[in-house]
This record gives C-alpha cells, sequence and structure tokens, in this order.
C-alpha cells in the first residue's frame, strides 16, 4: 500500500497476540481498508474477508453497482 498514493495510512495499531494491523484511507472515496500482518502466510497467498455496508433507499440497484465498482474497479483510473 505504501506505493499507491491514492491511499494514506490513517491509523496503526497493534492487535491481541502482537499482530500488526494498518489503517488505509482512499483518498477519492473514503474507502478504509484494514490490513492484518499474520505472518504464517509466507507464500503469497492471500486471504480476506470483506464487510460492505450499504443502505438502499430505494430498489434500484445502487448498493450492488457499488460492490461491483470496489470489486472490479473500472476501466479508467
Amino acid at each position: 500500500m505504501s506505493n499507491n498514493h491514492a491511499f494514506e495510512l490513517v491509523n496503526e495499531a497493534v492487535a491481541p497476540y502482537d499482530v500488526p494491523v494498518k489503517i488505509y484511507q482512499s483518498k477519492v472515496t473514503g474507502l478504509r481498508i484494514a490490513l492484518v500482518n499474520v505472518g504464517s502466510i509466507s507464500n503469497g497467498v492471500v486471504n480476506g474477508f470483506f464487510t460492505l455496508a450499504t443502505e438502499a433507499d430505494c430498489d434500484d440497484g445502487c448498493p450492488h453497482t457499488l460492490e461491483h465498482l470496489i470489486f472490479l474497479g473500472m476501466e479508467r483510473r
């Protein structure tokens, strides 16, 4: 994350069992990402949990569109 200038480090902490946690926030969208280094994965495997809190005022598909933008991105960067 340190090479991506679209995100900035907003908080660092140490969770129980000495697990380092870093919170980054997108300068563009405000999306926050927590990176937790568990240290047990050394072969390049990534494991993640994603939680999206979306509230729909109507049934027009906005939360579903938001999920696609976050996980699939867009062509123009």
